[in-house]
């Protein structure tokens, strides 16, 4: 049976104001990677794994470092790959004592063996990749550390990931979860994403004019008196708890339409947001697809944003507002005049002291609005503030 609506949702933060899951404590350590030529793949909802295992080759010693500093009880690392969740277990237990970690993936024999070692104490710290994302059972998990990014848009897989470190355990006050994320500012999910609020990704350190000779070469795992001081750029708490409302609109240039909703309209392609459901859920129409099912706004912005970078790069000038910029303050072209008063021809729009960019928002809301008159009364009103 295949249910079309939800009745009722309780998702992470309800679970943990009721009672029901442990607190988190979020920290968020900037590791030396870029998320910039990582390709998103529509048809999983998530980043390629071969480039998320490609530029996060060489990262472990920060993984391990990251562990050594915030960690705390029994933990499980998402690990990135194969490679450097070998890397990191190997790291892990030169520094901490052997056996204090364990590798697993998909080929590993006798998992349920370690799982156990892990349930008893035994060993402290799960290494993976691929596996331990869902079905599994180990409420006395106090830290988790993504290693491995997530788009926005897969943030069920991420729940899935962090969702045993949350599940309550005696003597067990609240959860760590530590999120690796890199120089870029892709969007990918954390902790704050979990809870419905949304942080800043941290903004990527200024590059000095001349490089130095360590950031020329592909970082590699040292061992020993090799591994420098710290790996790790930066890092910060986050106290998710306490982060206001709000939405990363990526600086796309979305337009409000009256009575609700955001419109973005390309030469090939129009991005439609519906009016906010009562729970804050929207719709997203593209072209004449439509979600099948209401999903947060912020999902959808970050949707939309990583779809114009892939398939409409060649347009960035219209859809980017930084872009758009210089282009909107130029006067307004007779082409553009000429549409007006085609697309209203029986009101009165004085486009005298319009810019192009005023005209083309004109154009776009006389164009797309759902009903004429109230493109034409958000016309006026653009009209209005042009003069």
């Amino acid at each position: 049976m295949v249910f079309k609506e939800i009745l009722c949702e309780f998702n992470t933060l309800y679970g943990i104001e009721h009672g029901y899951l442990s607190p988190i404590d979020a920290c968020q350590v900037n590791l030396k990677f870029d998320l910039g030529t990582v390709q998103y793949r529509e048809d999983t909802g998530d980043y390629d794994a071969a480039d998320i295992a490609r530029v996060m080759s060489g990262t472990a010693a920060g993984i391990a470092e990251a562990y050594t500093k915030n960690a705390r009880g029994q933990t499980i690392i998402f690990a990135p790959s194969i490679e450097e969740g070998k890397n990191v277990t190997a790291l892990l237990n030169s520094q901490h004592g052997a056996s204090t970690a364990a590798f697993i993936d998909g080929t590993t024999q006798n998992r349920g063996h370690f799982l156990e070692a892990y349930r008893l104490g035994l060993i402290k710290v799960l290494v993976c990749y691929a596996v331990l994302t869902e079905g599994v059972d180990l409420p006395m998990t106090e830290t988790v550390v993504l290693a491995r990014p997530i788009a926005r848009t897969n943030v069920g897989l991420y729940a899935q990931m962090v969702g045993c470190g949350l599940r309550l355990y005696p003597g067990k006050a609240s959860c760590k979860v530590i999120d690796c994320v890199g120089v870029s500012n892709m969007p990918i999910c954390t902790a704050a994403t979990l809870i419905g609020k949304d942080v800043p990704a941290p903004k990527p350190e200024k590059e000095p004019t001349e490089k130095l000779p360590e950031e020329q070469d592909p970082i590699k795992v040292l061992e020993g008196n090799e591994i420098p001081d710290s790996w790790i750029k930066n890092q910060k708490e986050v106290n998710v708890m306490a982060l206001g409302e709000g939405y990363t609109t990526h600086d796309v240039a979305w337009l409000d339409v009256k009575g609700g909703g955001r419109i973005l309209p390309l030469p090939n392609v129009v991005y439609r947001i519906s009016k906010p459901l009562p729970n804050g859920m929207v719709y997203l129409r593209k072209n004449k697809k439509c979600s099948r099912c209401a999903v947060p706004l912020q999902f959808v912005l970050d949707y939309v944003y990583q779809d114009l970078k892939q398939n409409h790069p060649q347009q960035q000038h219209i859809w980017d507002k930084k872009q758009r910029y210089k282009w909107d303050r130029q006067p307004i072209t007779s082409e553009q005049i000429s549409l007006i008063h085609k697309l209203a021809p029986d009101y009165k729009i004085d486009t005298k002291k319009m810019t192009r960019g005023d005209a083309s928002r004109v154009i776009q809301l006389l164009a797309y609005a759902p009903k004429e008159q109230d493109a034409q009364e958000q016309a006026q009103e653009v009209q209005d503030d042009a003069t």
